[in-house]
């Protein structure tokens, strides 16, 4: 798995640990920055180490090509993890409906509150356990929240 940033590296990792899945790689390129980046890292990793199978985790953000590396991680056969959004969204799914649009900033400043441990630029990372904890509720609403932005289009 190849992450386009710190708190996908970070909660992937723990999980990783947790499960004890010594078998996974998760990779955090600093220098890939942006959708189409990532999808170029997993490709010549995979190349690599021929993987099982190869996910690409990334967010939306104000990315102009996030749809150019979405087909580009479909045609290398790479399986997705992509937060619209972005990851921030998943941490505020933990407690609660978001069923308004946000953009990442307001999500990042919201995050803080209900995560006080959490920051952006010094600690971008979630609780393993807050995150166990209410998995399968955060996976409900974002289950939800996908099939409304599926009815819009998006």
């Amino acid at each position: 798995m190849v992450c386009e940033g710190k708190t996908e590296h970070d909660i992937l990792d723990k999980l990783r640990q947790r499960w004890r899945i010594a078998s996974a790689r998760i990779t955090f390129d600093p220098e890939a920055g942006v959708p189409s980046t990532v999808v170029r890292r997993a490709k010549a990793l995979k190349q690599a180490h021929t993987p099982e199978e190869t996910w690409v985790a990334f967010d939306r953000d104000e990315h102009p090509c996030w749809s150019a590396a979405i087909d580009q991680a479909h045609a290398n056969g790479f399986k997705l993890a992509i937060s619209n959004p972005c990851i921030e969204l998943w941490g505020m799914l933990l407690h609660h409906d978001q069923a308004a649009h946000i953009e990442r900033h307001p999500a990042q400043s919201r995050l803080k509150r209900i995560h006080p441990a959490y920051c952006h630029q010094k600690n971008p990372v979630f609780d393993l356990d807050s995150v166990l904890t209410a998995f399968e509720a955060a996976h409900t609403r974002g289950q939800a929240l996908r099939a409304r932005a599926q009815e819009l289009g998006d």
